[in-house]
């Protein structure tokens, strides 16, 4: 064979390759030895990070004002009841919260206690599963995974119980894996799981749905071995977990019905139809909340499917309920419109999908002839997205509809005879901060009355929940045309007038705070704005309408 002109750059090239491929065997080979170490520094990470966003300490945010008015203003036992503003949680965790309000009083700080230990609690949880389920450099890809994910830093700080959630479910998986790790035949291998799992339920709504997943595990090899008393006993716990679930349900389910009824509306979609939507949401899940963005979706994808297959192939069928039944039952509930798959509904699943992950990319390297470079390129492709937004993100938290120092500006600068406006779907955060004890800025501090209306009898989403105090306060109303929300701009008064935005509702692409802006042109002059994340302040001299 002649060498043309070009094979002197393809040697080249070669080389630069070969000598790169070294260079990462090189430190994929340092990475395998001291995984372990590694290890327990991601968990480190993990765990600073979570406490970064805690303490970065955003505004209360529509959804999160929606349960917290709830947690301030109920009693331990109103919060079993009917809850305002169409909530719904589990009644341990919404004992749990009022507890932790009692004990360190109303602030953002307090409300998000309990997420923020839950979300320490799982990284712990998830580093010991990960550890006995997958070989050292496996479960510090997985640990990583988990510790960076970017929904689960977001519900760390989060006043919402999806952060439990993954607290709960990791901790039933922790106490399955030690339990197939016991001897097969000793009753004592179920005693944890016997009393944890009754009370897990009442802090988790989707802990029922990793219990039905962990029960078939355990339940697979005295069913082999036709051991009828284990089978027997398997089948008695699992009657229990349900009638506990069946009890949480029988205490919420005012609640759950009227959310579920609001949540689970497929359009009318049924069959096949349904199906396939079940199948997009399903695949929505990689993304969010399993993390993989940027087109590592599609791999992660890859590799659980093989990871699937590699369990059926080499017949783990107890690891193959323990880790891939929790997404099959999430996915039938869903098609049977019982709970609702993808984003925060199915935050629960993530440590399921990450272990699977792992375990793919186990699989993909067992079978390559350079397991150190296929291992290091993917564990590359599928954390690097994930390790760089969660730097983006420490450098400029996100927070959304940060309306706290705009409340403030408003307090400190604030005139006699003033108004403000507080735009219909701000009112949720304004009546929360307004009547704090221990925010900052406090509801004390604010120059304007902060009143409760009387509670909504049609139990709407957005039933009122502050009560005009004209001049100083007043409360812009729902429309649902342009016109009916330009009657807010006619009922201001004249003089300075404050008009507070956050989580601004559209019409036809035109969002109502630029509409009711455009409106206010006609009466007065702007003298001042100021915008936070997702939320805008804005000051006018208006004249009389």
């Amino acid at each position: 064979m002649i060498a043309g002109p070009g094979w002197p750059t393809y040697v080249a090239l070669m080389g630069v390759l070969d000598r790169f491929g070294r260079f990462v065997d090189c430190v994929a080979r340092w990475v395998v030895l001291h995984s372990s170490r590694i290890l327990w520094a991601v968990v480190a990470v993990g765990a600073l990070l979570r406490l970064a966003r805690y303490l970065d300490n955003r505004s209360l945010w529509l959804d999160e004002a929606f349960l917290a008015i709830n947690l301030k203003e109920k009693s331990f036992s109103e919060l079993l009841g009917q809850l305002e503003f169409l909530q719904s949680a589990p009644a341990g965790f919404l004992l749990a919260e009022k507890a932790a309000v009692t004990l360190f009083g109303d602030s953002e700080y307090a409300l998000r206690l309990l997420p923020l230990a839950a979300s320490l609690v799982a990284l712990a949880l998830f580093a010991y599963v990960a550890r006995r389920l997958l070989s050292p450099p496996v479960a510090l890809l997985a640990v990583a995974l988990f510790a960076v994910n970017p929904r689960l830093l977001y519900f760390s700080s989060e006043v919402k119980p999806y952060g439990t959630d993954v607290a709960v479910a990791l901790l039933l998986l922790a106490l399955a894996v030690r339990a197939h790790e016991t001897d097969g035949r000793s009753y004592r291998r179920l005693v944890p799981l016997a009393l944890v799992a009754p009370a897990a339920v009442w802090f988790s709504f989707p802990a029922i749905l990793v219990l039905g997943a962990i029960a078939v595990s355990l339940a697979i090899e005295p069913l082999r071995s036709r051991e009828r008393r284990q089978v027997g006993l398997v089948a008695a716990l699992a009657a229990t977990w349900l009638a506990s679930f069946g009890a949480l349900y029988a205490v919420a389910s005012t609640n759950v019905s009227r959310t579920a009824g609001a949540l689970l509306e497929n359009g009318g979609s049924q069959g096949a139809n349904r199906a396939a939507d079940v199948v997009q949401e399903a695949w929505s899940i990689f993304v969010d909340p399993g993390g993989f963005e940027d087109g590592t979706n599609g791999l992660a994808a890859l590799v659980l499917i093989v990871a699937l297959l590699a369990l059926v192939q080499q017949r783990q069928l107890e690891r193959l309920a323990l880790l891939g039944l929790p997404l099959g039952i999430a996915a039938l509930a869903a098609l049977l419109d019982r709970y609702p798959l993808g984003g925060r509904f199915s935050l629960f699943l993530v440590p399921v999908i990450v272990l699977l992950v792992g375990r793919g990319v186990a699989a993909v390297v067992a079978t390559s002839r350079r397991p150190l470079l296929v291992g290091a390129l993917l564990a590359l492709f599928l954390t690097g997205p994930v390790v760089g937004r969660a730097t983006a993100d420490l450098i400029s938290p996100p927070r959304s509809e940060h309306i706290r120092p705009l409340l403030a500006h408003v307090s400190r600068n604030w005139q006699r005879g003033d108004t403000l406006y507080v735009y219909r779907n701000t009112q949720y955060a304004a009546r929360y901060y307004g009547l704090c004890d221990d925010c900052d800025p406090s509801g004390r501090s604010f120059p304007w009355s902060t009143r409760a209306p009387p509670p909504s009898l049609t139990a709407e989403q957005f039933a009122p929940a502050l009560e005009p105090v004209p001049p100083e306060l007043v409360v812009g109303e729902h429309g649902l045309t342009p016109s009916e929300t330009l009657n807010d701009v006619d009922g201001l008064p004249a003089g300075r007038v404050w008009l507070l935005f956050s989580h601004v509702s559209e019409h036809r692409g035109l969002d109502e705070e630029s509409l009711i802006l455009v409106g206010l042109e006609e009466r007065g002059t702007q003298l001042e704005s100021r915008v936070e994340l997702g939320a805008a302040l804005y000051l006018y001299e208006l004249s009389e309408g």
